[in-house]
Protein backbone atom coordinates (compact mmCIF):
# COMPACT_ATOMS: atom_id res chain seq x y z
CA UNK A 1 0.00 0.00 0.00
CA UNK A 2 1.42 3.37 -0.99
CA UNK A 3 1.05 6.28 1.40
CA UNK A 4 -0.12 9.69 0.23
CA UNK A 5 2.49 11.25 2.56
CA UNK A 6 6.26 11.02 2.01
CA UNK A 7 6.92 10.63 5.75
CA UNK A 8 4.56 7.64 6.15
CA UNK A 9 5.71 4.17 5.13
CA UNK A 10 3.57 1.04 4.96
CA UNK A 11 5.80 -2.02 5.08
CA UNK A 12 5.58 -5.78 5.67
CA UNK A 13 9.01 -6.71 7.03
CA UNK A 14 10.52 -7.85 10.33
CA UNK A 15 11.31 -5.16 12.94
CA UNK A 16 15.10 -5.41 12.47
CA UNK A 17 14.72 -5.04 8.70
CA UNK A 18 12.49 -2.02 9.16
CA UNK A 19 15.02 -0.44 11.52
CA UNK A 20 17.83 -1.01 8.99
CA UNK A 21 15.75 0.51 6.19
CA UNK A 22 14.93 3.59 8.27
CA UNK A 23 18.55 4.03 9.38
CA UNK A 24 19.70 3.76 5.75
CA UNK A 25 17.33 6.64 4.95
CA UNK A 26 18.90 8.72 7.71
CA UNK A 27 16.11 8.44 10.28
CA UNK A 28 17.02 8.45 13.97
CA UNK A 29 13.44 8.14 15.30
CA UNK A 30 10.29 6.40 14.16
CA UNK A 31 6.70 6.08 15.27
CA UNK A 32 5.41 2.56 14.81
CA UNK A 33 1.63 2.37 14.60
CA UNK A 34 -0.13 -0.96 14.58
CA UNK A 35 -2.12 -3.56 16.36
CA UNK A 36 -1.24 -6.57 18.49
CA UNK A 37 1.14 -8.26 16.02
CA UNK A 38 3.07 -5.05 15.33
CA UNK A 39 3.45 -4.01 18.97
CA UNK A 40 4.34 -7.56 19.98
CA UNK A 41 7.04 -7.92 17.29
CA UNK A 42 8.78 -4.64 18.13
CA UNK A 43 8.63 -5.27 21.89
CA UNK A 44 10.10 -8.79 21.48
CA UNK A 45 12.87 -7.38 19.27
CA UNK A 46 13.78 -4.91 22.03
CA UNK A 47 13.30 -1.96 19.70
CA UNK A 48 10.72 -0.05 21.76
CA UNK A 49 12.21 2.86 23.69
CA UNK A 50 8.92 4.55 24.52
CA UNK A 51 5.35 3.28 24.43
CA UNK A 52 2.62 5.86 23.92
CA UNK A 53 -0.94 4.73 24.51
CA UNK A 54 -3.84 6.90 23.44
CA UNK A 55 -7.15 6.00 25.06
CA UNK A 56 -10.16 6.84 22.93
CA UNK A 57 -13.82 6.51 23.93
CA UNK A 58 -14.33 3.86 21.25
CA UNK A 59 -14.40 0.11 21.78
CA UNK A 60 -12.97 -2.25 19.17
CA UNK A 61 -14.08 -5.86 19.14
CA UNK A 62 -13.78 -8.31 22.02
CA UNK A 63 -10.71 -9.33 24.04
CA UNK A 64 -8.25 -7.37 21.90
CA UNK A 65 -4.82 -7.74 23.58
CA UNK A 66 -1.90 -5.33 23.26
CA UNK A 67 0.61 -8.20 22.99
CA UNK A 68 0.29 -11.74 21.64
CA UNK A 69 2.35 -13.44 24.34
CA UNK A 70 3.47 -12.74 27.88
CA UNK A 71 6.31 -10.26 28.06
CA UNK A 72 7.85 -9.57 31.45
CA UNK A 73 9.00 -5.98 31.16
CA UNK A 74 8.71 -3.26 33.77
CA UNK A 75 7.80 0.19 32.42
CA UNK A 76 8.23 3.58 34.01
CA UNK A 77 5.29 5.97 33.61
CA UNK A 78 6.67 9.19 32.11
CA UNK A 79 3.51 11.26 31.91
CA UNK A 80 -0.25 11.34 31.46
CA UNK A 81 -1.73 14.08 29.30
CA UNK A 82 -5.36 14.93 28.70
CA UNK A 83 -5.53 15.88 25.03
CA UNK A 84 -9.26 16.54 24.89
CA UNK A 85 -12.25 15.88 27.10
CA UNK A 86 -12.58 12.30 25.80
CA UNK A 87 -8.99 11.49 24.88
CA UNK A 88 -6.07 10.61 27.18
CA UNK A 89 -2.46 9.93 26.22
CA UNK A 90 0.07 8.21 28.46
CA UNK A 91 3.72 7.53 27.79
CA UNK A 92 5.84 4.79 29.34
CA UNK A 93 9.44 3.82 28.80
CA UNK A 94 11.08 0.44 29.42
CA UNK A 95 14.45 2.22 29.61
CA UNK A 96 13.77 4.94 32.19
Amino acid sequence: MKSPQANVLFIDKKPGEILSLLEARGHTEAVIIGGTATVDAFMKAGLVHELILVVEPVLFGKDLPLLKQDLDRRLVLLFILMIAIEQVCSSSSPNA
